[in-house]
Order: C-alpha cells, then structure tokens, then sequence
C-alpha cells in the first residue's frame, strides 16, 4: 500500500511516522498515546503517502502491549490495515 519493500519496515521501526501524511500525523500520534495510556485497542483512519505520489486511506487497528507487571508500555501491530476507497 506505500510502495515502501517489506525489509525496510523491520530496519527502520520508525518508518510509519513519515509514511503517514504530515496533516494526520499528530492526531495519530496523539491518539496511539491516548489508547497506551488508557490500555485500549486503537481503530483509526489516516493517509499513508506512497512512494509515487498519491496518498491511500488506511484503517489500522493496533493493540497495547503490556509488560509483565505493570502499565503499557507501547503498541503492537498494526494488527490490519484495510485500505479505504478513494474519498472525494
């Protein structure tokens, strides 16, 4: 869905912050913090920027992870994404 080879996502575990569109990236941000701290399943709507250009609607579902004794420590997944059809 980015264009992006799969090996690049495993060397870099920062890539999806500048694979999201600059416009949703705080909100994304924002909300995946919000859903660690509270222990919740984060469902979300955001644009990914392919390499060739065009941005594609994404839903992504991530789910905390917990450490062994205490609070979330951060999130796994996505656990999906589904691309969403063009929006007008």
């Amino acid at each position: 869905m980015t264009g992006i080879p799969p090996e690049r996502w495993i060397e870099d575990p920062e890539l999806w912050q500048r694979v999201i569109h600059p416009d949703d990236l705080e909100r994304v941000r924002a909300e995946l913090e919000e859903c660690i701290a509270q222990t919740r399943t984060l469902d979300i709507e955001y644009r990914w920027c392919h390499v060739d250009g065009h941005d594609a609607w994404v839903h992504a579902t991530c789910s905390p992870v917990m450490a062994e004794a205490g609070p979330a420590i951060g999130a796994a997944g996505p656990s999906g994404y589904r691309r969403i059809p063009v929006r007008s």
